[in-house]
């Protein structure tokens, strides 16, 4: 979920919602469009080799490898491209966005709402990039649930835009309505959501902006309090609220340099090196028991053990249903769903017994003999069931869900422990 990538930074997104598995195969693997198979969201990944070739592999069903086909992949292979170069991505729950050096957007994958800026009469999907009309001066895409952001030109000025679905308010302009042409995002009333955005995250259907002062807007779906605002009267998680304009986040303590969005659940990560969470918790991704605390309204600390915070995090990531963080000294720690390994520390959930299914204390991530992972420079891409991080030497490894390929091994077993990705 958003979310962008600069070529040599990071991709925090988010993704976004749904809880979402293991065969050997080749690098061509059969696929189809059902788009009612949720393991098939946030299956796709992308990243920089050699920082200047996008390269994508992983579910392909709508064509969100931007290959011309709808083939899936379980190895890395050059995304198409034109006269410009990509500076940045997104990847949504099925479509992807980037934006090019010379500041235009676009986007490819499944259009039903169109989300790749056309309507879906003019195509239902795209396996090629194609062109985001009117949006110029792009700074940062995100990518979400059948919807896109980007942080560009609006009547002259920087401004955040969105287009897509629109059922949850997450155009944030005031409106429920589809739109595949980009709105402006909006606060209370019709004043605009300032263009000093840092940063754009997007989670299934809601959204999360960092502006330069530190504050923290959100709009779209509060069903369970992901939002973080204090109008609990009007946006009411046990109702399922939605809040279709940006409002400011309240109680989070420090300055806030990072978010991140999961799947119905927000993250804050503060000039302290702590992270703050909110919203869904099914899964223990806010540290905390989900039997005792299903969901939470407000921001509060992630814990490390007891009332200790987890500190000395420099970056921070959010797939479906995990949290994952860089430390410091360049290893990992992670929290929430382990359903497919998303922990990175060798132990696979038994989804018979229902064991190992979720950690509420931070685990620390491994290498394949068992002792921590280090090394690692940034985390390329969180999202969906997978992980993804770039090493100081610049090779990718990851782990997690790998029922599509995209651990881009080569084959389609779920992964436990960090693997390499092919050609990097």
């Amino acid at each position: 979920m958003l979310i962008s990538m600069k070529r040599a930074g990071v991709l925090t997104f988010a993704f976004f919602a749904c809880a979402l598995l293991s065969a050997c195969g080749g690098s061509n693997l059969s696929t189809n469009n059902n788009d009612s198979d949720t393991t098939v969201y946030y299956s796709q990944s992308l990243a920089f080799r050699n920082m200047t070739t996008l390269m994508s592999w992983g579910y392909n069903g709508y064509g969100q490898l931007g290959d011309g086909t709808t083939t899936n992949q379980s190895a890395p292979e050059q995304v198409h491209t034109g006269a410009e170069r990509y500076s940045g991505i997104s990847v949504g729950s099925n479509h992807v966005l980037a934006f090019m050096n010379n500041s235009t957007v676009r986007a490819w994958g499944y259009n039903a709402y169109g989300q790749l800026g056309s309507s879906a009469s003019s195509f239902g999907t795209s396996t090629l990039p194609v062109a985001v009309a009117g949006v110029h001066g792009t700074k940062a895409v995100a990518a979400g649930h059948n919807f896109s952001l980007a942080l560009a030109n609006y009547s002259s000025a920087t401004h955040v835009i969105a287009w897509g679905r629109d059922d949850r308010g997450q155009l944030g302009n005031n409106s429920t309505i589809d739109s595949p042409s980009p709105v402006p995002v909006r606060m209370t009333g019709s004043a605009l959501l300032p263009g000093d955005i840092t940063q754009l995250v997007v989670g299934s259907d809601h959204c999360l902006a960092l502006q330069s002062n530190g504050t923290v807007w959100t709009w779209g779906s509060d069903t369970y309090g992901q939002l973080g605002d204090s109008d609990l009267t009007l946006h009411d998680p046990t109702v399922g609220g939605t809040r279709a304009y940006a409002m400011p986040v309240v109680g989070i303590t420090g300055t806030v340099t990072a978010v991140a969005a999961g799947g119905s659940t927000s993250y804050a990560l503060t000039s302290d090196g702590t992270i703050w969470a909110w919203g869904y918790n099914g899964f223990g991704q806010l540290a905390v028991d989900p039997a005792a605390v299903p969901y939470r309204t407000t921001p509060q600390q992630i814990m490390l053990i007891g009332t200790t915070p987890l500190s000395g995090v420099k970056a921070i990531g959010a797939g479906l249903a995990h949290l994952v963080a860089l430390m410091n000294d360049g290893t990992v720690m992670s929290v929430g769903g382990n359903m497919f390994g998303q922990m990175g520390t060798g132990v696979l959930a038994d989804q018979q017994a229902r064991t190992n299914l979720y950690f509420t204390a931070p685990q620390q991530a491994l290498s394949s003999a068992g002792t921590p992972l280090t090394g690692v420079a940034s985390l390329e891409l969180v999202t969906g069931n997978h992980t993804i991080v770039r090493m100081n030497g610049g090779s990718l490894l990851a782990w997690g869900s790998n029922l599509y390929g995209q651990l881009g091994n080569g084959t389609t077993d779920i992964v436990t422990y960090p693997v390499a990705v092919t050609g990097f």
